[in-house]
């Protein structure tokens, strides 16, 4: 198993980043700081960021400290390719190592990260038991792991009218952004078919992890979950 549409990742690639900006109403900057911020990172901490797309978390982390080292994953060759990119234009190397990885078979010894983290892309991950399982594995006992997702629309007005933004704004923009609404509809829908918080914190629980937070960001548009490796 691998990621959900790693082909459509691929096509979609030079404009992921507008993607993230009209899927988040321009906020995923600010949550992926916050999230970088929650990681308390210290001189030579080791990161890995899983699903790690245009390198945008592992960006985040190396403007909260300059000094970690960090490591970031993905399949499609097409969107390391952008992050590399903006990471060599903000002569972050060698600080930033990006690679090809699968986040269901993550290709690192156990216990080699500090914070192993992922923005966005858990809800890609066809098994999310088996996706948090290889976190927790390669993350140092003590050592934690944080996950920024957006979060299933509630009931109430505010879910009415970001369940509208989702299903129609958002893919005519991607059609016109990208001549194809079909990407962008996908991962508006996905979003509606992610786990509730509740629900992913059962999971995490059943991954074995402890100290498990969940804190809603903008609303509850997107959550920052936290937990530790015990």
């Amino acid at each position: 198993m691998e990621l959900k549409n790693p082909e459509m990742f691929s096509a979609i690639a030079r404009r992921y980043d507008i993607l993230n900006r009209i899927l988040s109403c321009g906020l995923d900057r600010r949550w992926r700081r916050k999230t970088a911020q929650a990681a308390r990172l210290s001189p030579g901490s080791r990161v890995l960021d899983v699903c790690t797309g245009t390198a945008d978390l592992a960006l985040s982390f190396s403007e909260a400290q300059p000094h970690s080292c960090i490591t970031g994953i993905d399949l499609s060759p097409a969107m390391l390719e952008i992050g590399a990119a903006k990471i060599n234009a903000k002569r972050c190397r060698p600080q930033i190592f990006l690679g090809r990885g699968n986040a269901l078979d993550l290709p690192f010894e156990d216990s080699s990260f500090d914070i192993t983290a992922t923005a966005f892309g858990l809800r890609n991950i066809p098994d999310y038991h088996k996706g948090l399982r290889e976190m927790k594995r390669v993350t140092k006992t003590g050592g934690r792991i944080l996950i920024l997702e957006f979060a299933p629309p509630r009931k109430g007005l505010w879910a009415i009218l970001l369940g509208g933004y989702l299903k129609h704004i958002v893919p005519r923009i991607g059609a016109w952004l990208n001549n194809s609404s079909q990407a962008y509809a996908y991962l508006s829908s996905s979003i509606f078919s992610f786990l509730t918080p509740t629900k992913l914190c059962r999971v995490m629980e059943e991954a074995e992890l402890g100290e498990i937070t969940s804190q809603p960001l903008t609303g509850g548009i997107a959550y920052l979950y936290q937990a530790k490796k015990i």
